[in-house]
């Protein structure tokens, strides 16, 4: 039997759905912690511990940036050094390292 839904019909079913997802979202927790052990809803904690987390939360973004800067820096380090490396000439020596060794 086909039936044919009217648009108000089609309406509500949309906004139930709506309203039953966004109850579903509020009840679920915006932050969590993990441990091996459990997972916490941030939420529920003392306030000293959301305060806590949210500085944690920094500190791990900025963590982050900066080991994205860091390899960005020791990329750049490699290739400078590839540069010097390949414009190395005979005339530019001032010292070799058997003569430096010889001294020793």
């Amino acid at each position: 039997m086909v039936r044919q839904v009217t648009d108000q019909q089609q309406r509500w079913s949309f906004n139930m759905a709506d309203k039953e997802e966004a109850v579903a979202q509020e009840e679920a927790p915006t932050w969590v912690y993990g441990t091996e052990e459990a997972t916490y809803d941030v939420r529920a904690l003392e306030q000293e511990a959301q305060q806590a987390f949210a500085l944690l939360v920094e500190v791990n973004a900025e963590v982050q940036g900066l080991n994205k800067r860091l390899s960005v820096l020791q990329a750049a380090g490699v290739q400078f050094n590839t540069l010097v490396q390949n414009a190395l000439k005979e005339e530019a020596i001032i010292e070799t390292k058997e003569a430096q060794e010889e001294e020793d």
